[in-house]
């Protein structure tokens, strides 16, 4: 992977837009394993696209059309994005707060609440459905300009199959606008401010730099740096795939299951002098993941993009 190395950040060497091995096709076909391993495999991801891909399109179907956007009841949601998730092979959960006792999570005063804001990185079209079974949101992703765009879940997912963009809107709202409306309609904020997915071993440069008032944390909109994770890591999509079809193939077409660890820290302090660095600070340290230069801002995946479909041409 030398031809990418200017794609690599300079301090850490971490090269955030390159898939994961076990991602391509080349390593999926295991041409090393025995005969007898390859088809065992073929016959059990033949058998799992057979049996999984008509469930997930149908429920896909029936979540995205008419439960999120139709259904008032939060819990009926949850449910329906937890199933979802389950027939796409999350099977697999892990969610913490810092701060939060254990037991029932519905009980803790230390949960993100309808008004409060979640940063969180960005690794695929998964996470959004991930949170949407967390919390109620409402999602944010800006454009490597960093200009604030609201999205649906169904937006949200198909965004992080995609590139990013620069498009501008006649009519920007406001992060302040956005939390107050989530705060009315019950809903928290999720901000995936990387702008676009990564492979998750660093987190790119803050699209959106500056949070807009410092007075807008209050009681009623608390701030929460958020990580997401997902065992095996191939589930990321830092390349964007060649279809919905195709990506759709990758994680059901096989018999072994996904993890999902969702880490949330403790809300940011109010002093903090510079809370969107402050939030992916912290993602960082729950993480343990290292943050890359300016140089590697989702505007520099563009070019990475293209050396790479050039590059297996």
């Amino acid at each position: 992977m030398e031809k990418f190395s200017q794609w690599r950040d300079k301090g850490t060497g971490i090269a955030p837009f390159l898939p994961h091995p076990s991602s391509t096709f080349e390593t999926t076909r295991l041409v090393s394993s025995p005969a007898p391993v390859r088809l065992a495999n073929t016959i059990l991801a033949v058998f799992s696209c057979i049996v999984k891909i008509p469930l997930a399109l149908t429920l896909a179907l029936l979540h995205f059309a008419i439960i999120s956007q139709l259904v008032p009841s939060y819990p009926i949601r949850k449910a329906s994005a937890r199933i979802l998730l389950t027939i796409l092979g999350v099977w697999y959960w892990n969610v913490s707060i810092e701060g939060a006792r254990s037991g029932w999570r519905k009980n803790v005063s230390s949960d993100p609440k309808a008004g409060d804001i979640i940063f969180s990185n960005f690794l695929s079209p998964l996470d959004a459905l991930v949170y949407s079974a967390v919390v109620d949101p409402v999602f944010v992703i800006p454009t490597y300009t960093g200009v604030i765009k609201v999205y649906t879940l169904f937006e949200a997912v198909m965004s992080a199959l995609s590139l990013p963009t620069a498009a501008q809107l006649s009519t920007v709202p406001t992060l302040a606008e956005i939390q107050a409306k989530a705060l009315e309609k019950q809903k928290v904020v999720v901000v995936f401010n990387e702008a676009t997915p990564t492979n998750g071993r660093a987190l790119l440069p803050p699209a959106i730099k500056h949070f807009p008032d410092a007075s807008l944390i209050t009681d009623k909109c608390r701030i929460f740096p958020s990580l997401i994770r997902y065992s095996p890591a191939d589930i990321t999509t830092p390349i964007p795939p060649m279809s919905v079809v195709s990506y759709l193939c990758r994680i059901v077409c096989r018999w072994k299951a996904w993890g999902v660890r969702v880490r949330i820290a403790k809300p940011l302090e109010v002093s903090a002098s510079d809370i969107v660095n402050s939030a992916f600070d912290e993602i960082c340290r729950i993480g343990r993941i290292k943050r890359v230069g300016e140089d590697l801002s989702a505007v520099s995946k563009l070019d990475f993009v293209k050396a790479w479909t050039k590059g297996r041409l």
